[in-house]
């Protein structure tokens, strides 16, 4: 016998206001890092502790559009420098960084080295705002996680011209950067041999999606005969 509806909605209305509560620290903090962007959590860090939390664990630090607020130049500088003092999360997926880096380069490149140790994948960094180019001691070669990189008005090198960390690398955008063209040449080598081998993958992963297709049908045709 099915309860009375009445009591069905004591129930309901016995659950806690705040349901996150219940959910374990972990997953807590996963769900926040990972599907909150960082714009959203800045806009409503102010509703709620979990939302300022949030901020210093996210994943995706997309700051692209952080200046349609007309913030400051120095405000600008000091969010993202507070977030990164405080970042608590284990990685960063993501960091979009456009700025005039004029009289900020410490900082910003100690922002960049903090992302390559925390597994960065996507990675943008747009200094066109400066008319001048940020000279960056990074050895981008070395990080094996990389799949986006996107460098505006940056100078670097590679060591030996050889780029043998990127071999997740996807998408490669070169504007405005100081680098020399055999480095250049080569890491389009590396992008267009990873393209190749992720093709080949999801060949080789839709062919066996179709063998285990086949496989069930004959099973299938075997129980009816």
């Amino acid at each position: 016998m099915s309860e009375p509806k009445n009591k069905k909605i004591k129930h309901i209305d016995e659950l806690p206001e705040d349901l996150t509560v219940e959910l374990p620290e972990h997953l807590v903090e996963y769900i926040i890092s990972t599907y909150l962007p960082i714009q959203y959590v800045l806009q409503n860090h102010v509703v709620s502790k979990t939302f300022r939390e949030a901020a210093i664990r996210s994943r995706d630090l997309d700051f692209g559009r952080i200046y349609s607020r007309r913030r400051s130049q120095s405000e600008v500088v000091h969010i993202i420098e507070e977030i990164f003092n405080q970042h608590k999360g284990s990685e960063i997926n993501r960091f979009v960084l456009i700025l005039n880096h004029i009289g900020v380069e410490d900082k910003v490149l100690s922002w960049v080295k903090t992302c390559l140790s925390k597994n960065i994948q996507e990675l943008t960094l747009n200094f066109s705002k400066s008319k001048k180019v940020m000279d960056l001691s990074v050895d981008f070669s070395a990080i094996e996680t990389l799949t986006v990189l996107n460098l505006r008005w940056c100078k670097f090198e590679i060591p030996n011209n050889t780029p043998k960390g990127l071999r997740l690398l996807r998408t490669l955008a070169l504007m405005k950067s100081n680098l020399d063209y055999g480095v250049k040449a080569e890491m389009i080598k590396v992008v267009t041999m990873a393209m190749v081998m992720s093709g080949a993958r999801d060949d080789d992963e839709r062919d066996n999606r179709r063998d285990d297709a086949g496989d069930n049908d004959d099973r299938d045709d075997r129980r009816r005969g």
